[in-house]
């Protein structure tokens, strides 16, 4: 590993440039743009994106290779306006929000596809887009078309097509590169053949490490470094003697190891965990896509296996303190099946109709081990306000009470199965040049059905002292031990009909206005992160009865002692599904003959139920609860054009987002006498603003045959976001600044890059946990290189 380690930084001087092709002109420039218009396989969509009456934005795998690195869909979100993925540092939490709305924990209100393959489970959403070639996103509830968590919109990723070296013959890439800060070093090789004129077949494969740049000052270490690799075998049959059948097979896995939840001190601006956090995850999918295409409808099956198997350690205090840590395996599978019939983009009445069922299984083992500090501040300190009361009724007999406990560690377990039933049925409906030409109306429906459980089994021991005293004089001593268990089933069901209704204009193939409304649908769940503080408190009560259960002690203790109600699991651990009302208005425009393409829209949400997650008053781990209701509206605007100049050709894009998201009716009660009511307050993880500025150059060489230099720089920015709900720890607008500077040369390209140029201080994430301030460190500044062979 030493030895591919060295290889990787000096063979890395030397990135990919997207512009690494024999021939390049405007059109291969206008192709290649951010906002590209694809004709996709959608089972789904009938027609181009373009045609579709909501807000998109589409990014191609090559101008996303051109900004350097290894990329993930944090660094695709950086172009898209009102899209926003904050950077955890970790492969295990990946938050996607649009609009306002999306998820930290628990179920995704943000849905993600690749090759039309839903991934169901947030742990498996931050991956490396080894062998991307776009990624659309769908803004706005696609929940008619796409089910219970896509209220905020849809990710769809879409990987290389080894049907098409068909026409091209084989193809082989490789992609070496590294940057500084971190040793950032990569390497990524894809090859396509062809299986003579019935099909491909493609293989990918790729490498990824870092030492990180963050660095525990209380360990004196590097804390944020990883590697990463995997691959991904696909094969395509489309006979030639019958054309309209096509079988699409894939299967991939990939493997991460990362140092992680290294957050820092906002008040210290250090890095003091006493224990360094890590996460592992193994990632298996497969799926198998069968399509037959007939004179009145196309039918598509989509059969989809994950499975995830992982284990996390995080040192949950944040601090060099010995109070607790988490360790937490998971494993998950996920199969589904969904079956699609839709008409062809030719007819008048274009229609989709189908079905989806889905079966998740997955097991949680979360012990919460409380260290000697943890259990004398959150534990001891619990019993011995508990025994406030009765030492005030003995003190004037000169008498006192006490308990200590005598662990130097205590274990919570915690083991949870959490199986997953999905079944839908859904259709929609599109009728064109309604009553005009140009006018088309549609209509979509779905029917959702969620059956869920959690089978919870959770509990800890205690071995504790109890002393009567009168005065210095002790007058009993004696050991016990008690225990607690929390064991049992939740279930519930959800139903939900989901409607959509857009009306839109088509000036031409090209340019169209439209309106839409539409139900969006986040499911409900469990907090299994909250047995640590239901165990918690249930201990400190059955401590109590171990007393009062004692033949020596319970009738003495009677008058003095209170016990208080374990906490129900029930309550404490269910919250309630979201559902939102979206209504948008937008237009898709191409002018001044294609040189330049405009989105513009505009949208008002109203969510009820919202679900936000939050650290527990304990700090024991985070929980999702309902918020009541809140309200989002804003507007997308999206630029792309190129033009020539000095002979050669400019590409430009611009987007901007504005969100304003905020709490309705939010009121939590009353905490330590103080009433906690966020009306008003402005929805945590949502920036006011996100805007991107990119420019393309590109000059060829003319002394030198398929030889061109592209120069590009890039500015982008997110904020104001908030982070808590009570809007007192907040991160104001900032903006980023890169560029690269690339040469190709036949089928080599070399480019070199640059991240954060200006060396930005800011804050991607953070939190209040146990009354402190924490954040994600920003990246520093970075300069990297690729090289990049076609052959």
């Amino acid at each position: 590993m030493k030895n591919l380690k060295i290889f990787m930084l000096v063979g890395a001087l030397l990135p990919l440039t997207a512009m690494a092709q024999t021939n390049v002109t405007e059109k291969d420039i206008e192709g290649g743009d951010i906002d590209e218009v694809v004709v996709t396989a959608d089972p789904k969509q009938v027609g181009t994106l373009n045609e579709q009456p909501m807000s998109y934005n589409v990014i191609n795998g090559n101008e996303l290779n051109k900004q350097g690195g290894m990329n993930r869909l944090r660094d695709a979100a950086r172009f898209i306006p009102n899209l926003f993925m904050p950077d955890y540092g970790s492969s295990l939490t990946s938050a996607i929000y649009i609009r306002g709305i999306g998820s930290r924990i628990n179920t995704p209100s943000v849905g993600l596809y690749v090759d039309d393959v839903a991934y169901v489970n947030q742990s498996a959403f931050n991956f490396e887009l080894a062998d991307l070639q776009r990624i659309e996103v769908l803004r706005g509830p696609q929940s008619t078309m796409y089910g219970r968590n896509a209220m905020g919109g849809l990710l769809k990723v879409y990987t290389h097509n080894p049907l098409d070296t068909r026409n091209t013959g084989r193809q082989y890439r490789l992609r070496l590169g590294g940057a500084t800060e971190d040793a950032m070093r990569y390497a990524n090789f894809y090859t396509a053949h062809p299986l003579g004129y019935d099909g491909g077949v493609s293989f990918s494969a790729f490498y990824k490490g870092s030492d990180g740049y963050n660095r525990n000052t209380f360990l004196n270490r590097r804390s944020n470094g990883g590697e990463s690799g995997g691959g991904r075998f696909r094969i395509i049959y489309n006979p030639a003697a019958y054309r309209n059948f096509t079988l699409d097979f894939q299967t991939g896995i990939e493997y991460v190891e990362e140092d992680d939840y290294d957050y820092y001190n906002l008040e210290t601006g250090q890095i003091r965990e006493n224990e360094q956090g890590r996460y592992r995850r193994a990632l298996f999918n497969n799926s198998l896509r069968l399509e037959l295409v007939q004179k009145p409808f196309i039918i598509t099956s989509i059969t989809g296996y994950q499975y995830l198997t992982d284990r996390m350690f995080m040192d949950q205090d944040f601090t060099e303190v010995n109070l607790f840590t988490l360790t937490q395996r998971q494993k998950m599978s996920n199969l589904s099946e969904e079956l699609t019939l839709r008409s062809h983009a030719d007819s008048r009445l274009q229609w989709v109709a189908g079905g989806r069922v889905s079966q998740q299984w997955l097991r949680t083992n979360a012990p919460v081990n409380f260290g000697s500090e943890g259990i004398e501040t959150l534990i001891q300190s619990g019993v011995d306000k508990g025994f406030e009361a009765a030492n005030a009724a003995m003190n004037p007999m000169g008498m006192s009470l006490a308990m200590d406990i005598t662990d130097d560690e205590m274990l919570v377990n915690g083991a949870f199965k959490t199986p997953l039933l999905n079944a839908a049925a859904f259709g929609q409906l599109t009728y064109k040049d309604l009553f005009v030409k140009g006018l088309d109306l549609t209509a979509g429906f779905r029917y959702d059905y969620e059956r869920m459980k959690l089978k919870y089994n959770s509990g800890a021991v205690s071995n504790f002292d109890f002393l009567m005293m009168r005065g210095a004089m002790t007058m009993m001593n004696k050991s016990f031990t008690s225990e607690t268990v929390y064991q049992g089933e939740l279930k519930n069901d959800y139903e939900q009909f989901l409607p959509k209704v857009a009306l839109s204009y088509r000036f031409n193939k090209d340019n169209m206005v439209y309106a839409s409304v539409a139900k969006g649908f986040r499911s409900g769940g469990y907090n299994i992160q909250m047995f640590s503080d239901l165990i918690q408190v249930s201990l400190k009560n059955e401590m109590m009865r171990t007393l009062a259960a004692d033949p020596m002690l319970g009738a003495r203790m009677a008058g003095v002692m209170t016990i208080g109600d374990d906490p129900s699991a029930d309550a404490t651990i269910s919250f309630k599904p979201e559902t939102s009302w979206n209504y948008e208005v937008g237009a898709h425009l191409n002018l001044f003959d294609s040189h330049l393409k405009a989105q513009v829209s505009a949208f008002y949400i109203r969510t009820k139920d919202q679900q936000i997650s939050r650290f527990a008053e304990s700090g024991l781990g985070r929980q999702m609860v309902n918020a009541g209701e809140s309200e989002s509206y804003g507007a997308e605007v999206y630029l792309n054009g190129w033009f020539p100049l000095f002979n050669n050709v400019m590409n430009i894009s611009a987007a901007y987002g504005f969100t304003h998201a905020t709490f309705t009716d939010y009121d939590e009660g009353i905490n330590k006498g103080v009433e906690l009511k966020y009306d008003g307050n402005y929805i945590p993880f949502a920036p006011q603003h996100t805007f991107a500025v990119a420019a393309d150059y590109v000059m060829p060489l003319r002394k030198m045959e398929s030889t061109y230099l592209t120069i590009g720089v890039n500015l982008t920015g997110a904020g104001k976001t908030y982070w808590t709900e009570d809007n007192t720890l907040s991160e104001p607008l900032y903006a980023l600044l890169g560029a690269h500077v690339g040469f190709s040369w036949k089928n080599i390209g070399i480019n070199l890059w640059g991240k954060n140029l200006t060396d930005k201080k800011y804050v991607p994430f953070a939190f209040v946990n146990m009354g402190q301030n924490f954040a994600q460190t920003s990246r520093p500044r970075q300069f990297g290189f690729d090289l990049n062979f076609r052959f």
